[in-house]
């Protein structure tokens, strides 16, 4: 009997990322990423999305994996329940556009079983699932993480079920809360960052070499940030009594310059158990968009 699997799709700005899928998170074959333009016109947006499936229907069909639908990992915000994105600040030019009719016609396309399930699934939701297993076997319950990039965000679970809004998004929003005069994000993303070390001609990964590399005032950007992190979060963890949590992104890739005054500013927290950083920033949005569709969430 052939393998059940799903054609994941992570939507990022720059890249599209697919993978062949199994509802337990096994990743079958290669990864595939071709570029992606968040600023280009529909028909760029749409055709990242009909290339992105044109080559995992061509490996689905070589494996002889059985075809289980398409689970799609996406910024927001995003109508998910419809698969129509909301969003203006990039992939503006697919605004309202109907995308699960414009995959089901990519799929057909493709020869493949276009009835089966679309699922869109917010990306920080995504992230948190794809990382959270280890835990969960672990025996922690309740789980948080934060994905830290050019932007912020941030999803809890408990007992495996990602807590939603009622749009299908995380149910805590963080990034746009008011903080020290300004918004969460403005210190605690890649700009953040900067604006800490003081040179927005330097990207915070730039900033992570210096820092590594001895540079001091760099260092003190990442463990400002790692503070004001936990500064922001401690509240939200405490009251939803969290057990672990996950730092994610690209940013937490620099997790060692910032990791000890996040802990020491989450040490209040009475049930936090564990702190640490993604192991799998790469493909656990793959990962969380399938584990998603098939818990139904």
């Amino acid at each position: 009997m052939s393998e059940l699997v799903y054609i994941a799709i992570d939507a990022g700005g720059t890249y599209f990322k697919s993978a062949l899928v199994t509802p337990e998170g096994e990743i079958k074959g290669p990864i595939s990423s071709i570029p992606s333009d968040s600023s280009g016109s529909a028909e760029t947006i749409l055709g990242a999305y009909r290339e992105t499936i044109h080559i995992q229907a061509a490996a689905l069909c070589e494996n002889g994996y059985k075809f289980g639908g398409v689970c799609i990992d996406t910024p927001g915000p995003f109508d998910l329940k419809n698969g129509i994105s909301l969003m203006e600040h990039k992939f503006a030019a697919i605004k309202g556009i109907d995308l699960k009719t414009h995959i089901r016609s990519c799929l057909e396309a493709e020869g493949l079983d276009s009835g089966l399930p679309i699922s869109f699934t917010h990306d920080s939701t995504a992230f948190l699932l794809g990382e959270a297993a280890p835990l969960e076997r672990a025996g922690y319950r309740r789980i948080a993480g934060v994905m830290l990039g050019t932007g912020l965000g941030f999803a809890m679970a408990i007992d495996g079920r990602p807590l939603l809004s009622p749009t299908g998004g995380p149910a805590v929003s963080i990034w746009a809360r008011p903080f020290k005069g300004k918004i969460a994000e403005d210190f605690i993303s890649g700009r953040g960052v900067q604006a800490l070390y003081g040179d927005s001609t330097k990207s915070a990964l730039d900033i992570e070499r210096l820092a590594k590399a001895g540079d001091e005032k760099a260092a003190e950007a990442y463990a400002e940030m790692g503070s004001l992190l936990g500064e922001l979060l401690a509240p939200i963890l405490t009251e939803y009594k969290i057990e672990a949590f996950i730092a994610g992104g690209q940013i937490s890739r620099g997790f060692s310059l910032f990791g000890e005054t996040l802990k020491a500013a989450l040490a209040g927290v009475p049930t936090l158990k564990y702190i640490g950083a993604a192991e799998n920033v790469d493909t656990c949005h793959l990962v969380g968009a399938a584990l998603a569709a098939a818990r139904g969430v």
